[in-house]
């Protein structure tokens, strides 16, 4: 009997914790967005890109361990190009690594001067 109790309570966390996995997405998500919407964005590394939006607002999704030296640039006509630096999205959880929301990266296009941005 005692056995079989150890069985059940094993099972039940086993169930338990099955849904933990399901709860974080294994890519980090960066939410671009710009003002005024509609600019074509591009996840760069160095002069590589590794990400884009065709037309803001957008996600990119990426693997967690190409998230450091980022930068996002983003053009529109009638606007400047801007070229934003993006920090790694990183949200340590006590099973691991998780990414539960994308990171938001706000650009702010200037007509044709410089881009103001936040983040």
């Amino acid at each position: 009997m005692r056995t079989f109790g150890a069985v059940i309570v094993a099972g039940g966390m086993g169930l338990a914790l099955s849904g933990c996995g399901s709860l974080h997405s294994d890519l980090a998500s960066y939410l671009i967005d710009t003002t005024p919407p509609g600019a074509a964005c591009a996840m760069m590394r160095g002069d590589q890109p590794i990400g884009a939006v065709d037309s803001t607002p957008g996600i990119v999704n990426l693997d967690p361990a190409a998230t450091t030296g980022l930068n996002v640039v983003c053009r529109r006509p009638g606007y400047a190009e801007a070229v934003v630096p993006v920090p790694p999205s990183v949200t340590a959880g006590s099973w691991g690594v998780s990414y539960p929301e994308p990171q938001q990266v706000h650009i702010a296009l200037a007509p044709g001067g410089r881009a103001a941005t936040t983040r």
